[in-house]
């Protein structure tokens, strides 16, 4: 993240903490996710992935379990609103936090 303003770093920073929930997994794939789209798209999908309830466990199962741990994969269906995906991560989620689907 070292090519990111200060300010968008601390605000990409912030989102991957909240985000997270404390789960390493989750940590680690919204880090890949932030260096991967850049700043203001990462940001952008950090909003989308809140809408889809794809927080802590959640992004870890969306990235690992729904998408086979292929970032790409799990950009591409998360941008797509992708029902398999959310159906996937649902299948292993806890049901009081379960993935849906953006309005």
């Amino acid at each position: 993240m070292s090519n990111f303003s200060m300010d968008l770093r601390k605000e990409i920073e912030n989102n991957i903490i909240e985000m997270c929930q404390g789960n390493p997994g989750a940590l680690t794939v919204l880090a890949h996710v932030a260096n991967a789209l850049g700043a203001r798209d990462a940001l952008v999908f950090f909003k989308q992935m809140k809408e889809m309830n794809l927080t802590g466990t959640n992004v870890w199962l969306a990235f690992k379990d729904a998408c086979g741990g292929d970032l790409g994969k799990m950009i591409e269906s998360i941008r797509a609103n992708d029902p398999a995906m959310v159906e996937a991560v649902n299948r292993w989620a806890d049901p009081s936090r379960a993935a849906r689907l953006r309005p």
